[in-house]
């Protein structure tokens, strides 16, 4: 079984100066520049599929199992302490894409109605996807200061399961009986929070911004074939 599987890491960066040589005004356009570029990055994420495919064991009467699964936990904690005229800049972004691709085909022609069985087939599909974020950002700053801490969690999930199965059945009396299941299984938890303790006169700013989204598809092409040939009884 193939598995790709990606994670976008985005480092965050610490910064912190001093009102007496960069102007207060100055200092927070800059400090929303930047909470305003590491949100909108947020919403690029972009999903490239991975796909599994099952090898078969050789029994023809055996189950043919693809499970995919995979799980993401991301948890970020962070402690700030600032004096006074002081400026944090302190984003959390936490990203998890998890695409999840099961094909299977099976072709069978039988012209012996002894190896009908070999039509049979048991397929068992199913893609397991959980991801958990957890953001926070505590911290003290002292008065006259300005704290910024954009907190962007975002976590996308694709589960598709494909079964095609074509059989040629040239012998007469011969009805394939087939066994399919398919199963998605996704979940997503986020949970973001902060707690500044500010000195008088002090500014902050902590937005929010949490996505989710699950695409779950299951898909299966049965077409049998059946023509009799009285040659071949």
């Amino acid at each position: 079984m193939l598995r790709l599987r990606y994670k976008l890491v985005i480092y965050k960066p610490y910064i912190s100066m001093n009102n007496n040589t960069v102007s207060r005004k100055l200092v927070l356009m800059i400090a929303t520049m930047l909470s305003t570029v590491m949100l909108a990055a947020s919403s690029m994420s972009s999903l490239a599929p991975a796909t599994a495919f099952a090898q078969q064991d050789g029994s023809v009467d055996d189950l043919l199992a693809q499970i995919s699964s995979s799980s993401d936990s991301q948890n970020e904690s962070r402690e700030n302490e600032a004096g006074a005229n002081s400026v944090t800049v302190n984003p959390i972004v936490q990203t998890a894409v998890q695409p999840a691709v099961n094909v299977n085909v099976d072709t069978h022609v039988i012209t012996d109605k002894a190896n009908c069985e070999e039509a049979n087939d048991n397929v068992d599909q199913a893609n397991d996807q959980s991801a958990d974020q957890q953001g926070r950002s505590d911290g003290t700053v002292g008065e006259g200061s300005l704290y910024v801490s954009p907190k962007v969690q975002t976590a996308q999930q694709v589960g598709l399961n494909v079964n095609v199965d074509t059989d040629v059945i040239l012998a007469d009396g011969c009805t394939p009986r087939d066994n399919l299941n398919q199963a998605n299984d996704q979940s997503t938890s986020q949970d973001a929070g902060s707690n500044v303790d500010a000195g008088k006169g002090s500014n902050i700013i902590l937005p929010t911004i949490q996505n989710s989204g699950t695409i779950a598809q299951n898909q299966n092409v049965n077409n049998d074939v059946i023509r009799p040939v009285p040659l071949l009884q």
